[in-house]
């Protein structure tokens, strides 16, 4: 739905009326889409509006509105373009693109028709080339002034070795990007130091009020609260964030919930609407919080919760990959494993860039519904994403052929084992649509099933592993049968997988294994095995969940299977 209103009127409660003021007169065509949390404008102003302060604007309009993305455009008419617009242009190409960075400064402009020629002063001209910045430049002045230019570069277009002017500028443009990175990265704030008090994961100096005054006591676990303690300092991550206003217009009332992950409360602010501003640009769901207030007994929601007298958002140590060599996990699900995984896959990739890991497996039980999340997160996080399967799979070489796995599992009382496939080249991908495919319409007997047959049909370009205690390889050495029967297996496969002790407890437990030496004797013969084969033998760890407190949500999910 697109409508027209007056931005004013529309947005004045929830931005800087100061820094906005210019803009509240104007008509503006907006379109929201609720599902995907995105809102597009589109102001009908007279004149040009500044690009930084409609950057400024998406930021605030984003914050305080809780949105995923905020599109702005203007319908003004552009000025006429001069050299002199040029110092906003080249901040842009600074921004977006680093490699600019000095290669820029002290530079002359002139235009000639539709030409725009830049005198270079420091060189650089084939890295600038290199970019595309000159079509970039193109690019912004075309969208932003509706004239089109063709950009070339002059002067001094290279980088002498003793341009010990440019050296000084690249050396300080990059100290200040890496900085900028080192402050926004989980690596950097793994490497530099910070508070530890009490064994809780934050860091406390980078604790920063965001509604009322400084908190200076140290918070303590939410499950340690009682309805009889009065005044409280605790922290948590916020979910459930709620604001609404009073029927006079006058009040906000900013409901959310706060968990560490050993118990969750309920958080309430009741203040007046000039004096919330600063906290709804600031607060928003997933972020850490430490909290000041009294515990009292909310009568409409008919139990305690915490009246906050002052919050303060602060960041948490994260858990970091510290070895120098970087793993490569190759078993691994979504919550696209139905009833099985739990994690969001852009959280998963996110989490491997954090943990600087280059590569990741993408693995859902019998289904490829990750792939396109997973590409774009990929792109994203600068993760190479191995696109793959964990299959069920059936030995159906020695059986009567042109029968359907249904009918081979019904009549042969056999069963199914789990199986990985990775995919290595487009051959292999295109190989693998079909298998999924064929299993989904033609073989889906409780699960899509692979039969070994097409596998074999099909396997080009494709890498085949073990995968894991419910692999045709485990279970035989499990199972204790001959070693010409288990190396007949693993001859088949491309590699031998292990997993951690924890993942196959419960064989311990059932009684099937003696105990845990039993259960690494089984990992043992794996890895021996593959020494003798001449196979790489994989460690994984069959992810399902990202954090170890999610460990309890995936238990609830495999109860109701």
């Amino acid at each position: 739905m697109i409508n027209s209103a007056n931005f004013g009127d529309l947005f004045s409660g929830y931005i800087d009326t100061v820094k906005f003021a210019q803009l509240f007169s104007a008509e503006v065509l907006l379109s929201l889409d609720r599902e995907k949390r995105e809102l597009n404008l589109e102001f009908k102003y007279k004149n040009q509006i500044d690009t930084a302060l409609l950057d400024s604007l998406k930021a605030e309009l984003k914050s305080a509105l809780k949105l995923n993305k905020v599109s702005i455009k203007t319908q003004a008419d552009p000025p006429e373009f001069s050299v002199e617009l040029m110092p906003q242009i080249i901040a842009q190409v600074k921004k977006h693109i680093p490699a600019a960075n000095g290669f820029l400064e002290d530079s002359y402009f002139r235009i000639d028709g539709d030409k725009l020629t830049i005198t270079l002063t420091h060189g650089g001209e084939d890295i600038l080339k290199a970019h595309r910045c000159g079509g970039f430049i193109s690019k912004l002045i075309q969208e932003r002034f509706g004239q089109s230019f063709v950009v070339g570069f002059d002067g001094e277009t290279k980088m002498s070795a003793d341009n010990s002017v440019l050296k000084k500028m690249q050396s300080k443009a990059e100290q200040k990007t890496r900085q900028n990175r080192l402050e926004d990265s989980d690596e950097g704030k793994a490497i530099r130091p910070h508070k530890i008090v009490d064994g809780l994961p934050l860091r406390f100096e980078t604790a920063k009020p965001i509604y009322g005054d400084v908190i200076k006591k140290v918070p303590k676990g939410i499950k340690d609260i009682s309805f009889d303690d009065g005044n409280v300092v605790v922290w948590g991550d916020v979910f459930s964030l709620d604001v609404r206003v009073t029927k006079d217009k006058r009040s906000r009332i900013i409901s959310f919930n706060i968990t560490d992950y050993q118990s969750s409360y309920s958080v309430k602010i009741f203040e007046r609407v000039e004096n919330t501003a600063g906290l709804l640009k600031e607060i928003e769901n997933d972020m850490t919080v430490i909290v000041r207030g009294t515990v009292i007994y909310d009568s409409y929601k008919k139990e305690y919760i915490i009246e906050a007298k002052a919050v303060s958002k602060v960041k948490k140590v994260n858990k970091q990959d510290s070895c120098p060599e970087k793993r490569v996990e190759l078993h691994l699900h979504t919550n696209m494993s139905a009833l099985d995984g739990i994690a969001n896959v852009k959280k998963i990739v996110a989490k491997a860039a954090q943990y600087g890991h280059k590569a990741i497996a993408i693995t859902d039980h019998g289904v490829l519904q990750a792939y396109p999340d997973a590409m774009k997160a990929g792109s994203k996080h600068g993760v190479k994403i191995i696109y793959g399967v964990e299959s069920y799979f059936l030995d159906d070489t020695n059986l009567p052929q042109g029968k359907t796995a249904m009918e081979l599992l019904k009549e042969k009382k056999i069963r199914t084992y789990h199986q990985i496939i990775l995919v290595k080249n487009e051959d292999g991908l295109k190989n693998l649509y079909k298998l999924v495919s064929t299993a989904h319409t033609h073989n889906f007997y409780k699960r899509p099933i692979i039969m070994k047959s097409e596998l074999i049909q099909h396997r080009e370009g494709l890498i085949l592993g073990t995968a894991c205690e419910a692999g045709e390889l485990y279970r035989a050495v499990l199972n204790g049968e001959s070693d010409e029967r288990i190396v007949e297996i693993a001859q088949f496969y491309d590699y031998l997988e292990i997993q951690p002790n924890g993942n196959n407890m419960f064989h311990v437990k059932s009684g099937k294994v003696s105990g845990l030496e039993e259960l690494e004797n089984i990992n043992r013969k794996i890895i021996a095995l593959g020494d003798r084969l001449k196979k790489p033998v994989v460690a994984t760890c069959d992810v399902h969940f990202l954090n170890e407190e999610d460990a309890v949500f995936r238990a609830i999910l495999m109860a109701g299977q």
